[in-house]
């Protein structure tokens, strides 16, 4: 018997919780994603809980982590057992920081990522904010250092980047220079 094994995040805009999976597999598939693209998928056979409702779905397995949600839910594992009223949300209750807390206690944390610095003159700037966005869902630290309140002391052995009045900034892995011809 075949098995897949793979990883879920499951908590929206949150890449540093995981749950590690391993299940038989049911199937492979070729589905077209709402865009129209069509690609091979995993099936997998998992439990579906909703308020005090629960029963067995198929899903198929894909990488959402360009995609608004986690998860979408399809008509079939909802079929005769779900209404839908596309005017109301949340009927079962929004979850809070601390229910989501409470709930993936258990789940592994992933391992941090780098400390970046992205060294350029505006952060309101949408390729730099992209930038910041990529950097922080890909579960690096990432910070905005403006161009115009620092200074570099460059050399061989011990090259420094002073920022605010003198600060030592010695503790990134990167900097990722986005710097103007005019500022240089």
């Amino acid at each position: 018997q075949n098995w897949v094994k793979f990883d879920i995040n499951p908590i929206q805009n949150n890449v540093k919780t995981i749950i590690h999976c391993e299940t038989p597999l049911v199937d492979k598939r070729v589905v077209k994603s709402s865009s129209g693209f069509r690609e091979q998928r995993y099936v997998i056979q998992t439990s579906l809980d909703i308020g005090n409702s629960k029963w067995l779905i198929e899903m198929t397995l894909t990488n959402r982590d360009s995609m608004g949600f986690r998860m979408l839910l399809g008509r079939e594992a909802m079929s005769g057992r779900v209404l839908v009223d596309p005017e109301q949300k949340y009927l079962l209750g929004q979850p809070s920081t601390d229910n989501l807390k409470e709930l993936y206690k258990n789940s592994e944390k992933a391992s941090s990522g780098l400390r970046i610095g992205l060294l350029a003159s505006n952060p309101e700037l949408y390729s730099n904010k992209r930038i910041m966005e990529a950097g922080e869902m890909r579960g690096h630290e990432m910070h905005f250092l403006n161009i115009k309140e620092c200074y570099m002391k460059l050399d061989a052995k011990t090259p420094e980047i002073h920022y605010r009045g003198g600060i030592i900034l010695n503790q990134f892995d990167a900097i990722i220079p986005r710097i103007r011809p005019s500022i240089t």
